[in-house]
């Protein structure tokens, strides 16, 4: 519960970093696909939409963003990363994406 005027920050992964978790064939979006350890492919649900969409929600529910700011592999650099954040992406690449909403 927000009081009137107030200020929240909504993050979600990338939507850019999460469709590589999508299945090759893209055929369900809200689902990500991972290989277990022993090689298995498992999806499982993952609902992570794009900053069109994620801005649509988050007004439709009757609050403004303010501001946006996504999180590149960049700025994660100086601690140990899991492979999976990096996947052959450029170091400028988002891995977070970042909501400043407030309730009006």
């Amino acid at each position: 519960m927000l009081k009137h005027g107030s200020d929240f920050v909504f993050t979600t992964p990338s939507y850019e970093w999460a469709k590589t978790f999508r299945g090759e064939d893209g055929a369900l979006p809200f689902f990500a696909e991972f290989e277990t350890l022993r090689g298995c492919r498992i999806r499982v649900p993952s609902f992570i939409y794009s900053m069109e969409q994620q801005l649509k929600l988050i007004e439709s529910a009757g609050l403004q963003v303010k501001d946006f700011y996504d999180v590149p592999i960049a700025s994660l650099m100086r601690d140990r990363l899991s492979p999976k954040l990096i996947q052959g992406r450029d170091i400028e690449a988002s891995v977070i994406d970042t909501y400043i909403i407030r309730k009006p």
